[in-house]
């Protein structure tokens, strides 16, 4: 039999993957899955939020991630920061396995709108037997800015 794999996104655009590749709609969808964990929460959130993008990650960044994460949870719960991302643009290139999206983030603390900023970060995948795992994502220079 074969293995069946869970795909963490809900998508409305057709894709596909197989052991060997995936398509470039695929990459797409699975950074915007990333980018949401990653950049959009709150308070009470950001724990599951975070654990089910560690959950995805590729096992070999889970470490650093992990560590980077708990260390923003407590910041986040601290100062009650909210934030959710609008991706506007997502480049992609699927054989480097790498997307781009720019797009604004809208941030509040205690009750507090912080005046949006448009941003841009890089989601770095790996693929392995069929499957797309973020290893690192970092903000980088906006076109905008």
């Amino acid at each position: 039999s074969k293995p069946v794999r869970w795909l963490p996104v809900c998508s409305v655009s057709e894709f596909s993957v197989s052991e060997s590749s995936y398509s470039p709609s695929y990459l797409r969808q699975m950074a915007k899955k990333v980018a949401d964990l990653r950049l959009t929460y709150n308070p009470e959130t950001i724990e599951s939020r975070y654990g089910a993008l560690l959950r995805i990650a590729e096992p070999r960044a889970q470490e650093e991630l992990a560590k980077i994460l708990n260390n923003e949870i407590n910041v986040i719960k601290e100062k009650n920061i909210s934030s959710v991302f609008y991706p506007e643009k997502v480049k992609i290139d699927s054989v480097h396995h790498v997307a781009q999206l720019d797009g604004l983030l809208q941030r509040s603390t205690r009750g507090l709108l912080i005046k949006p900023v448009y941003k841009a970060y890089q989601i770095n995948f790996a693929f392995h037997e069929g499957e797309l795992s973020p290893v690192a994502i970092k903000e980088i220079q906006s076109e905008k800015n």
